[in-house]
């Protein structure tokens, strides 16, 4: 499977690349915060389930939709844009935003 290169514990799905220039790191006092821009012919909805599905197998849990949680993180799936084609196999964007729990 295939990883985030900034996060390289967390898997990014089959269908989704990262965006060339679409990773920004910052250390913070609290911790790290990055956030990365991924592309793909997927649905949401399949982002979605993969994510529900893969997310608590690594420790992960979903405090509401797209929004999680693990040992003093958080992370939000954020879909900025649908780029082309039909909802079943649109170009869409996906920004994954990891942060220190407040």
């Amino acid at each position: 499977g295939k990883f985030l290169s900034a996060i390289d514990d967390f898997p990014l799905m089959t269908e989704l690349d990262e965006v060339g220039g679409g990773v920004m790191e910052f250390d913070s006092p609290s911790g790290r915060i990055v956030e990365a821009l991924t592309i793909g012919k997927v649905s949401k909805q399949k982002v979605q389930l993969f994510y529900r599905a893969t997310l608590p197998q690594l420790g992960w849990k979903e405090t509401a939709a797209g929004n999680f949680s693990r040992e003093g993180e958080v992370l939000k799936l954020e879909f900025p844009r649908t780029m082309s084609g039909s909802q079943d196999s649109a170009i869409i964007s996906v920004l994954f935003m990891f942060s220190p729990a407040k």
